[in-house]
């Protein structure tokens, strides 16, 4: 009780100022502790080199035969997409048969493919579960980066009746982009 008669609360700023400081203490030390003890693969993800981490789902490298590939300078790229058709009946029975029958699909698509130039070097890879069509572009000794060749074969999709849109499948590289 204070001399006017009013009761006091206790100051409790000492006592839980030293707690606090204590407390980061301890995780201070513990964050060191653990950092001292890391793996190698903490350390080379540090200093793994930094860049778009966003690249085309599919790359292969050439083949070392010399059909067009290393020997010759050529590299081969396939880009996958997704692909929905919007309202083309031909399509809509083609995709219907590929779980099924997925060689007698992709043979059905590439003889309707055929005769549509936005469509020309794709084929067709798998259907999702909600109709979507996964189809690969794969180009012939293009030097290209993989980013510009999905960004043709984009727009070049888009702009064929029936296609609703057409994305790029893209995969993280935790490296950056494979060239």
């Amino acid at each position: 009780m204070t001399d006017d008669g009013r009761f006091s609360s206790p100051h409790l700023g000492g006592p839980l100022g030293l707690a606090g400081l204590i407390t980061m203490t301890a995780a201070a030390a513990a964050l060191v502790f653990i950092g001292a003890n890391s793996d190698l693969e903490s350390a080379e993800a540090a200093s793994a080199p930094s860049g778009p981490l966003m690249a085309a789902a599919s790359y292969t490298e050439p083949p070392e035969d010399g059909g067009g590939g290393a020997a010759s300078g050529t590299r081969s790229q396939s880009v996958d997409f997704i692909v929905r058709f919007n309202g083309v009946e031909e399509i809509d029975e083609v995709l219907g048969e590929f779980r099924s029958d997925p060689d007698a699909a992709r043979a059905a698509f590439k003889a309707w493919a055929a005769d549509k130039p936005p469509l020309q070097g794709l084929t067709l890879k798998d259907v999702t579960y909600s109709g979507e069509c996964i189809l690969t572009y794969t180009p012939d000794n293009d030097r290209r980066p993989v980013r510009a060749i999905a960004a043709e074969v984009r727009q070049r999709l888009e702009a064929a009746p029936g296609v609703r849109y057409a994305d790029p499948d893209y995969t993280a590289h935790p490296g950056g982009i494979p060239e």
